[in-house]
């Protein structure tokens, strides 16, 4: 039986959250941890000595925290779900409008490529945690899409992020997209042998605000030009909230 933890990220516990002991789990042969997060949200970083207030990620040091209890906990043999909106792609700076030609489409591709690169360049460090845990052990990291950073999908935005991800192991960390092999999914992650676990960020469940109406096809064309879809849900958070 394949055992499950979920690890919750509180990062406003601070570093108590990392003096637990590890949980009793059974690691034995073939056996596996998983471990998942989601919504980390990194966004557009610090501007000389003031974050972005559209970031929502800033505890560079939590974050290795973290991944070092998880890997010590399972004894190297991790897999590390991020179970979407690992950035933040729907807050773009001003120089990068992302206005599309209607309400129902969003950053040009390379308007989306510039974003990540943003993106990248601001938390180049944190990501590169994420390498150094794949590199541990035989542990392994899933990139599931989210509402938030859809355009991973692309494999030009996907490889800008795994390129600073810098696993030097190969097949270490994985996005899940379609036509992905076992065990990612169109929409997630499922464990394998057997699949007991099942995971995905949750937008395309239902009629939920946040979904994409031909996910995992986000790319639209307009007179020869080709966007991402904006979902009802972008809409509001760019009204609202930016």
């Amino acid at each position: 039986m394949r055992k499950l933890l979920v690890f919750l990220f509180l990062l406003l516990c601070g570093p108590s959250v990392f003096a637990m002991a590890c949980p009793d789990v059974e690691l034995g042969p073939g056996k596996r941890l998983t471990v998942v997060v989601s919504d980390l949200h990194f966004g557009l970083g610090q501007r000389g000595q003031s974050w972005d207030a559209s970031d929502d990620f800033r505890w560079h040091a939590d974050w290795s925290s973290f991944l070092q209890r998880v890997s010590s906990c399972g004894k190297g043999k991790v897999d590390l779900v991020i179970a979407g909106d690992a950035l933040e792609l729907w807050q773009p700076p001003a120089d990068i409008p992302c206005k599309g030609v209607n309400a129902d489409t969003a950053c040009t591709l390379a308007e989306a490529r510039a974003l990540t690169e943003r993106v990248v360049d601001a938390h180049r460090a944190d990501l590169r945690l994420i390498g150094r845990f794949a590199d541990e052990g035989s542990n392994r990291v899933y990139f599931v899409p989210g509402n938030h950073d859809a355009a991973l999908l692309l494999d030009g935005v996907w490889q800008l992020v795994n390129r600073a991800v810098g696993a030097t192991k190969s097949g270490r960390v994985v996005r899940c997209a379609k036509g992905s092999a076992l065990p990612c999914t169109r929409n997630g992650w499922v464990s394998q042998p057997g699949g007991e676990i099942y995971v995905e960020h949750g937008h395309q469940i239902g009629s939920d605000v946040n979904r994409f109406k031909s996910w995992p096809d986000i790319v639209e064309t307009h007179d020869g030009n080709e966007y991402l879809q904006r979902t009802w849900g972008q809409r509001f958070v760019q009204r609202l909230f930016n």
